[in-house]
């Protein structure tokens, strides 16, 4: 288009300020940013003192009645009143909980819990001290000289109360001895016990799921400790590791 075409293009009209009064509505947005700011500022400070999480999308739904919510959660942690180990899902719960969520813990909480700020440091450390140990189990190699005399990389049988020990033998360096120990310490297990994270009776080997697609629920599991069960090899068969700790169990520590 030429700029002459452009010349005699009508000029778009200024904008001009509304007729209308807009003075109340621009004032009370203001009021709302002042707030929201307000309500950031206490809310982080309610998060740092009491591990209480408050979502600003959640303030607007008068509905959830968080007002009353707060209060009551923060009175929780203030009086140092006992809350469930585990959350709804089941599994030890960490961070800070809305307080909702804290109310639902105070509720579901048992004999002997701890209080919100304790438990939540204790389940922090629980989880830490089962990664690091199951880390440093699976890091642990055979060491055991091959046929060329250098020392095996494999990682070593497992053994119960121990898990993977550095120099002990894989399934190839193992002596039969070792191997035969190993099958005796499972049956032990096995006869003394039922598994609690699945069905297994006394005298029964786990019931290890082996259909493709099932949630560990549908395959009949049952969370320990607020995991799924995880699955050994003890003695040439799979075990699930909580029925194993029944008899031996791991003290477990945290990585320095």
């Amino acid at each position: 288009m030429s700029r002459r075409s452009d010349r005699n293009r009508t000029p778009r009209p200024k904008p001009t300020s509304s007729p209308l009064d807009h003075t109340p509505l621009i004032t009370a947005l203001r009021q709302v940013e002042i707030a929201v700011d307000g309500f950031n500022r206490e809310a982080a400070r309610i998060e740092a003192e009491y591990g209480i999480a408050i979502y600003p999308e959640r303030v607007g739904n008068m509905h959830t009645d968080l007002a009353r919510y707060i209060e009551v959660a923060i009175g929780i942690v203030a009086r140092k009143l006992p809350v469930a180990v585990y959350g709804a899902d089941s599994r030890r719960w960490t961070g800070p909980q809305s307080p909702r969520q804290v109310f639902a813990l105070y509720e579901a909480a048992g004999d002997n819990t701890a209080d919100y700020l304790t438990q939540m440091a204790l389940n922090a450390e629980r989880i830490k001290a089962k990664k690091d140990d199951l880390d440093r189990s699976l890091k642990q190699k055979c060491l055991r000289p091959k046929t060329n005399g250098k020392p095996c990389q494999m990682r070593p049988l497992y053994q119960a109360g121990v898990g993977h020990q550095e120099g002990f033998g894989c399934w190839r360096h193992a002596t039969d001895d070792e191997k035969l120990e190993l099958e005796k310490s499972r049956i032990a297990i096995e006869t003394k016990t039922s598994c609690p994270g699945c069905k297994a009776g006394p005298g029964e080997t786990c019931l290890i799921p082996t259909e493709d697609g099932l949630t560990p629920a549908q395959a009949g599991l049952t969370m320990v400790d607020g995991e799924w069960p995880r699955v050994r090899v003890l003695g040439g068969v799979e075990i699930h590791v909580p029925r194993i700790e029944l008899i031996y169990p791991r003290v477990l520590e945290p990585a320095v």
